[in-house]
């Protein structure tokens, strides 16, 4: 099986430990921020660490992020350069651009640019926790749709040990 290939954008507490999440699973990763000391904390843990500025065509173009499985838009202030970069990131031909939206404005516009596949991380923690504090023994979550979820929960004292069928 190939070595997927991933492009986060933005090394914000979000950005950081997702670029470090697909590093440790072993995907290959450029990370790149505007700012060298998140770049710099990076740098070792990644397959490539860039400081540069995302709303640059020309610097966007030379990194070969068309090549990759997918772009992820983690840019957490200030949704001009998220939008910029999303635009660009499109131009040059990047097949899957995930984005992080940090309002409702900036997620309205990213739909009307086409992107689909739109993190709102804020919201799927608030999500978790809210599922964590109304289901009492609950461990995890997963939720499918509005309908549908995954629960992982604690199993009642009487349960273990016993078979389905039991």
């Amino acid at each position: 099986m190939a070595v997927k290939k991933f492009c986060v954008i933005g090394l914000g507490y979000f950005g950081l430990n997702l670029a470090l999440r697909l590093s440790e699973s072993g995907a290959e990763v450029l990370a790149i921020d505007i700012d060298q000391e998140k770049v710099n904390l990076i740098a070792d843990r990644v397959t490539h660490a860039v400081c540069m500025d995302t709303t640059d065509l020309t610097t966007l173009k030379s990194m070969g992020i068309e090549e990759m499985d997918a772009a992820i838009v983690a840019i957490g202030e200030g949704f001009e350069s998220s939008l910029m970069t999303s635009a660009l990131l499109q131009e040059i031909g990047v097949k899957n651009i995930y984005n992080r939206v940090i309002s409702s404005v900036h997620e309205r516009l990213l739909k009307l640019m086409g992107i689909s596949h739109l993190l709102v991380p804020e919201a799927d923690a608030a999500a978790k926790l809210a599922n964590m504090l109304l289901i009492p023994g609950i461990i995890d979550s997963l939720e499918l749709s509005e309908e549908y979820g995954i629960f992982e929960i604690l199993a009642p004292a009487v349960f273990v040990g016993k078979t389905l069928i039991e």
